[in-house]
Parts: structure tokens; C-alpha cells; sequence
């Protein structure tokens, strides 16, 4: 994506490198299917020990300690499949995708670039909301209020007035 270009509600804007959220999910898989195979192995062990113990060929202790086992492989796969599917959810992070029709207004990181949490990558515009920041005297800000309908007027879009409504304050105090 580059400034200036046009971009549809979905389309993908930026592919992050998915290596680590594909290796994440390999493992994940590894663990569930070595759960799935001691779980098996732990069902087996049960059910052989209460053929053995109707015969006297095993203690109840012995046939406990299978149900025992049975149980934390139960557990263990439990656990397995939930790191599964967090892995598998990873991959929704791997692409962002626009909310919105719009248009690229700046970019503020390149392929190979490190994107971090709450840093802008790309900042993109919508033909519908335009969101504008102004700084009022302070004798004014009485005469408005959150939700309030204002008019403003833009001299780049030769004098028109627009309407808009207002969103919210922010204080910046000057500290001299």
C-alpha cells in the first residue's frame, strides 16, 4: 500500500511474517496429538486392569492408579487442544484488513519494518467521517458541549461549511 491509494472494507492491507504463529501452531498440533496418543494409551491400561482385577490378577490399587493416569492424560489433552486453537487464532493477527472504504493518507512503516503494539503502520481516510482537531479559546468552551452540532469551515475546500458534532475535549495545559 502506498498514499493516494484506494482501498475497499476488507481488503488486506498489511501481511505480517506468520513463521512464528506457524511454528506455534506446529507445536501446538505436535503436543495435541501426543496428548490424543497417551489419552488412547491411558483407556487401554484402564480398561486391560478391569479385565485383570475381575479376575484377581491385579490389586484395586493398580486398577485406581489407571484411572488415575487415565485421568490426567484427559486433562493433559484438555490443556493441549486449548494452546491448539489459541495457536490457530494467532493467524487472524497476521493480516490487517481496512474497516472501511478509503484512501491511504500515510504510511509510517516499510516491508521489513518491526510493528509494534499501538503504533500506526498505516493511516488511511474515509469518504464518509472526516475527524478534525482545533483548538478553541478557552472563553468558548463553555458555549459547547459533547454531542453538540458545530459548523466549520474549511479554507481547502475553498470556504465551504461543513457540519459536525462534537466528539470530546482534551485539555492541554502550557506549563511555562
Amino acid at each position: 500500500m502506498r498514499e493516494g491509494d484506494r482501498i475497499k472494507k476488507g481488503e488486506i492491507l498489511v501481511k505480517i511474517d506468520p513463521t512464528e504463529v506457524e511454528a506455534a501452531i506446529q507445536r501446538a498440533r505436535a503436543a495435541l496429538e501426543a496428548a490424543k496418543t497417551s489419552l488412547s494409551d491411558a483407556e487401554q491400561d484402564v480398561s486391560r486392569s478391569a479385565e485383570l482385577a475381575k479376575r484377581n490378577v491385579v490389586t484395586r490399587e493398580f486398577s485406581r492408579k489407571a484411572k488415575v493416569a487415565r485421568d490426567v492424560s484427559e486433562s493433559r489433552l484438555a490443556e493441549a487442544q486449548a494452546a491448539f486453537d489459541a495457536a490457530l487464532s494467532g493467524r487472524a493477527y497476521t493480516s490487517v484488513r481496512s474497516p472501511f472504504d478509503g484512501t491511504v493518507i500515510g504510511r509510517h512503516k516499510e516491508n521489513g519494518d518491526l510493528a509494534g503494539s499501538g503504533v500506526p503502520i498505516l493511516t488511511i481516510e474515509s469518504k464518509k467521517r472526516l475527524l478534525f482537531e482545533t483548538f478553541i479559546a478557552e472563553s468558548r468552551v463553555a458555549q459547547l458541549q459533547v454531542g453538540a452540532q458545530v459548523k466549520v469551515t474549511i479554507d481547502a475546500l475553498a470556504g465551504r461549511e461543513v457540519v459536525g458534532l462534537v466528539l470530546r475535549f482534551a485539555s492541554h495545559q502550557v506549563i511555562r
